[in-house]
């Protein structure tokens, strides 16, 4: 199990060089801050260089790697719970449970990161960390929690529901 753990800490810590710059970008013409991808990605070059893409890694990092601990043991328990082991759309259905379980967990984190992404100047995790704290009290920590369980839950049916069918399907063959 360390080894797996070890292995899925690097493998997060990779989708991240990726992700991250992705989602600087996209949460910035979410934001309004800018009306284009191109836009934004020009806007992030010139305000900070490649290193601006990076903003909000250590906190996504941090975000993956609690996410990918809390839903992987919990799909894998669901599914042996409900003898569904061989079977994309029970596998799917836990998947969906444990997607929604780790995102409402991990939504705290979340909130952090996407200030962080969308701040015009550097801010350290601390000081976002009070300033969230100081404009809404805890609740500030929950912001989107709605939605991001929702997607989150979807996103776990598919993946993992796809997943468990391939893995099925190619161990039947095999």
């Amino acid at each position: 199990k360390a080894v797996v753990s070890t292995q899925s800490t690097g493998g997060e810590v990779a989708a991240c060089l990726v992700r991250v710059p992705t989602e600087v970008v996209k949460q910035r013409v979410q934001a309004r801050q800018e009306r284009s991808s191109m836009a934004a990605l020009r806007a992030a070059l010139q305000s900070g260089g490649v290193r601006s893409l990076y903003v909000g890694f250590g906190t996504t990092v941090m975000r993956e790697i609690p996410f990918a601990a809390i839903q992987y043991p919990i799909w894998e328990a669901l599914k042996t719970r409900f003898s569904v082991e061989d079977s994309g759309l029970g596998a799917g259905a836990c998947g969906s449970v444990s997607g929604a379980i780790a995102g409402a967990l991990t939504t705290p984190i979340d909130v952090v990161k996407t200030r962080l992404m969308l701040s015009r100047t550097p801010q350290s995790v601390p000081a976002t960390i009070r300033q969230l704290y100081s404009e809404a009290g805890w609740r500030a920590f929950l912001r989107g929690i709605g939605p991001r369980v929702g997607w989150l839950s979807v996103g776990g049916f598919v993946y993992l529901g796809s997943y468990q069918a391939i893995v099925t399907l190619v161990s039947r063959r095999w």
